[in-house]
């Protein structure tokens, strides 16, 4: 047609609003929440049982209905937290700005991180012993029902449940020089073994050892028939209100139940050892030949080769042995300490950890500028397959080698 024009009409793009169906904290997108409440309660444990420590213990805020599969031992979604969780573990320690009240920084997998919490709020306690997730500690003695003795707690620092045991007539006027932890780690029952003060003196044998069991919830004077338990001693100052801190701590010692009486172990290294069931781990320095010779090594006669050796780190592993009326340390195994295997140039300070299966050395470094560690490091070596993995840089601020009191594995299903 004269004078038309042909017009060609383009569809308009409407812009739509991305929602995201799962959770993307990366990405500037919506997450559909008639999703999550669509789906059935099984499927979202499953989903939130993957979640890191840290996320898991926040779900206690979302409703009643998580506060209650959170804490309630045994439920459904804790049985799904130990399904899903990696093998994982915390320093336990009391913050002496916090009134001695225990933390743990847990280490999270994941993310490769570390997560920082509060997991008891009774102030003024002294951690004793850890053993298959639970965490054993001792509070300032102090008067309750009127009778006067040492307040025992036994906690799992995960779930922070707890059970802060009877004070026994048995041990209500004794200071006790051992207390120790053993879990079963198919039954997850525990028992808690004090030992009297008096068993740790030579001239006196009759010191006594009371055992605490989970199943009985009741105190008894331990049997003969038990095996030798192995701890660190300890002496307390005890008055009318409050036990002060102890005044010393040594270690480690062998109680036995037949003869009643506390044997001294040979201490092989004093500096670096840690403790766990009856193995001493010690981390000490060896001198190891050179397989290579340096070029810089000044040249010797021909046919004299020159024996080198250099300095590294090492960690050994010992047993507790029966020696005729005595005990001794025998040697079980060496583990090579890979990544830091160097000895640091400047001053520093090493601390080395054992629970589970597991080491952890923390690195101390008191001259950053002298060293190739610049900060405070920390190493985990698994026992089960020999390797060492590096954890993220511990704060610079803390002293780590002086504040963390015992490495604790992480258990969901260990109950107190």
């Amino acid at each position: 047609m004269c004078g038309s024009q042909r017009v060609i009409m383009q569809p308009t793009k409407v812009k739509r609003q991305i929602v995201c169906a799962h959770s993307c904290l990366e990405k500037g997108v919506l997450m559909n929440s008639g999703l999550w409440g669509s789906l059935p309660k099984e499927v979202l444990q499953l989903v939130f049982a993957r979640l890191p420590v840290v996320a898991i213990k926040r779900l206690r805020c979302v409703s009643k209905e998580w506060k209650v599969n959170i804490d309630t031992p045994g439920s459904e979604f804790r049985k799904a937290c130990e399904e899903a969780s990696t093998k994982t573990f915390a320093l336990v320690y009391m913050d002496p700005d916090d009134d001695d009240r225990l933390w743990a920084r847990v280490f999270d997998k994941d993310s490769n991180r570390w997560h920082v919490f509060r997991i008891n709020d009774e102030p003024w306690v002294q951690i004793i012993a850890a053993d298959g997730g639970l965490v054993c500690f001792v509070s300032k003695a102090r008067r309750r029902e009127g009778v006067r003795g040492l307040c025992i707690t036994v906690l799992n620092p995960l779930t922070q449940d707890r059970n802060e045991l009877p004070i026994s007539e048995h041990i209500s006027g004794t200071q006790p020089t051992m207390v120790q932890l053993s879990v079963d780690r198919d039954s997850k029952q525990y028992k808690v073994i004090v030992v009297d003060s008096r068993a740790r003196t030579d001239c006196f044998k009759g010191g006594k050892a009371y055992v605490y069991d989970s199943v009985t919830r009741k105190w008894s004077e331990a049997e003969r028939s038990l095996d030798t338990v192995l701890g660190l001693s300890y002496e307390w100052h005890q008055d009318d209100e409050y036990c002060d801190e102890q005044t010393e701590c040594s270690g480690p010692w062998a109680y036995d139940f037949a003869k009643k009486q506390l044997y001294e172990l040979p201490v092989l290294f004093r500096k670096c050892h840690a403790l766990t069931k009856d193995r001493l781990f010690v981390l000490h320095v060896v001198h190891r030949r050179a397989e290579k010779i340096p070029h810089e090594y000044p040249r010797v006669p021909h046919g004299k080769i020159p024996c080198l050796f250099y300095p590294v780190y090492c960690i050994t592993e010992y047993q507790a042995q029966r020696h005729g009326t005595g005990w001794m340390w025998v040697q079980v195994n060496a583990h090579r300490c890979g990544p830091f295997e160097r000895l640091p140039k400047g001053e520093h300070t090493m601390k080395l950890y054992a629970n589970g299966g597991s080491l952890m050395v923390c690195l101390k470094n008191d001259e950053p500028s002298r060293s190739p560690y610049q900060y405070d490091f920390a190493w985990i070596y698994d026992m089960s397959t020999r390797k060492w993995r590096d954890l993220p840089a511990l704060n610079e601020d803390e002293l780590v080698c002086d504040v963390f009191d015992d490495m604790c594995e992480l258990s969901w299903d260990t109950i107190t």
